[in-house]
């Protein structure tokens, strides 16, 4: 938390957008905080809530940019450090939810159904859409992906892998989390 809130002049990062320096993050984001190295990918489609905090070297991304796909991150969520978010279609952090390091939250993936192309070269692909409600903790090393919904008030253990939904004000476990 500390480095969240360190002395440093966050105003220092720019976002640079197809090689032009476009403004800086605190300018973008007024009321959010961010630590070093944050990455954020598709910058029009991400919106992030005020008083929230996104940790170092985390990563941001909306992998589709054709302007249905959007990443929102609600008021006063806290994400670790070097957590991934990355959606190619819809992906929603309610509000007040509290993300340890090292969380993963996807639903896009690669395309690898051509064996005679790179993965790299094959589309990418959508899952449908993952939300978060609100108040939700997800620990060190969670992984939800695929299109679920992650009750309000619920709780992923530490390494649990979410890939389906969480009724609200649950403790899930486990790989699957059950």
């Amino acid at each position: 938390m500390d480095q969240l809130h360190g002395a440093a002049s966050y105003s220092q990062y720019t976002i640079i957008q197809q090689g032009i320096i476009m403004s800086s993050l605190t300018e973008r984001f007024p009321d959010v905080v961010f630590g070093y190295n944050v990455q954020l990918i598709g910058l029009k489609h991400i919106h992030i809530g005020q008083g929230s905090g996104i940790g170092d070297d985390t990563w941001l991304n909306v992998a589709e940019r054709d302007g249905s796909s959007t990443l929102r991150i609600g008021r006063n969520v806290l994400i670790g450090r070097h957590s991934m978010i990355s959606t190619a279609s819809n992906l929603e952090i309610g509000d007040f939810c509290l993300f340890a390091p090292r969380v993963y939250v996807s639903n896009a993936d690669h395309g690898f159904a051509d064996i005679t192309r790179p993965y790299m070269m094959q589309a990418v692909t959508g899952g449908g859409s993952i939300i978060v409600e609100e108040n939700c903790w997800l620990c060190i090393n969670a992984v939800v992906t695929g299109s679920v919904v992650v009750g309000r008030g619920s709780v992923v253990a530490a390494n649990a892998v979410v890939k389906s939904d969480v009724p609200p004000f649950c403790v899930v476990a486990g790989i699957p989390a059950r």
